[in-house]
């Protein structure tokens, strides 16, 4: 249900345009924009600064680890995330709709146990992360809220191309 930006050739003499499609309308021989090169390729940096007990609206810190850059497992993660996840910084939880016993499930917790340490809990449907660091850290990526409003922020186009790959993988697995 993840739309791809095609190019759609409207005859000799007359303008081309792009169009979204979703998978199921792909067909053979659909020109499916992609990024090639960009120049300085390097690992994000992350600027996030974690929340304390004590700040406004925060009387328990669950401990997360978060990273300072952008690496191949982190992409992967923020994937998934924009395919199948959401953020309710309010309730200090970052969610996944990954249903229990899938090769999904089982990369996620696997991603997340490296990537942030926390607890998970999980039902036969979600997978929940209850961290305020880690729903304001994901929140504050750019990748905005709401499976309608999600965005991929510029700054995951200009990662070295195993990271952008890693981020289309967990997309993929979503």
């Amino acid at each position: 249900n993840h739309p791809f930006l095609v190019l759609k050739r409207n005859g000799r003499g007359k303008k081309n345009n792009f169009i979204w499609k979703t998978l199921q309308d792909l067909k053979l021989g659909d020109e499916v924009v992609t990024l090639k090169r960009v120049k300085d390729e390097r690992p994000y940096e992350f600027a996030f600064q974690k929340a304390e007990k004590g700040d406004y609206k925060v009387n328990k810190i669950n401990p997360v680890n978060i990273p300072d850059s952008s690496s191949p497992d982190m992409m992967k993660y923020l994937g998934l995330y924009v395919g199948d996840g959401w953020t309710r910084e309010e309730k200090a939880e970052v969610g996944f709709a990954l249903p229990q016993g899938t090769l999904e499930r089982n990369e996620f917790l696997d991603l997340h146990n490296r990537l942030f340490g926390c607890k998970i809990t999980q039902d036969n449907m979600y997978v929940y992360a209850r961290s305020v660091n880690l729903a304001r850290f994901i929140s504050s990526l750019g990748f905005r809220k709401g499976a309608k409003n999600k965005i991929i922020p510029d700054w995951v186009f200009t990662l070295p191309e195993e990271q952008r790959l890693s981020f289309i993988e967990g997309l993929m697995l979503s």
